[in-house]
């Protein structure tokens, strides 16, 4: 299979392979997207991507725990959230009740830079999985899937 994008029109020539495939999210601006982030107790400090400039929740996140974490700590909670300001700056807090029932359940609303009500963000922000609270800790057990949309503008 050939592909040629000219002007922004992308098309397809010849058969596809058994393996090719296409991202089928709109790109357009303004389109949904959805990002969804797995985590589990062993690996949250190695999670981070990238969120655009132009980035701006829709909505508020929902969060899947798997297997139930144990947290620790005085108020611990699991956030997804800006690089260097994760606990001001988060689309996800998970609290440590939350965290430690398995079950699917709604976030604590975004806050900061990436709250509902918030300006679309003006530079790419790097998003990393960190806890917070008083001196949390994390022990190997637990896995969980967060789900959020955003668009940019």
């Amino acid at each position: 299979m050939s592909k040629e994008t000219v002007n922004g029109v992308t098309n397809f020539y010849g058969a596809r392979g058994r393996f090719d495939n296409d991202d089928a999210q709109l790109y357009g601006v303004g389109a949904v997207r959805e990002q969804v982030v797995y985590f589990t107790g062993e690996n949250y400090s190695q999670v981070a991507f990238t969120l655009p400039a132009g980035a701006q929740l829709v909505n508020t996140p929902i969060v899947e725990i798997e297997e139930a974490f144990v947290l620790g700590g005085s108020t611990p909670t699991i956030n997804v959230g800006v690089s260097g300001s994760h606990g001001t700056n988060y689309a996800v807090e998970i609290s440590e009740a939350k965290a430690e029932a398995i079950g699917t359940h709604l976030s604590a609303a975004p806050a900061g830079t990436l709250a509902l009500t918030a300006e679309p963000l003006t530079a790419a922000a790097s998003i990393v999985v960190a806890l917070d609270g008083s001196t949390p800790t994390i022990t190997a057990a637990g896995r969980a899937k967060v789900v959020f949309w955003y668009r940019v503008v």
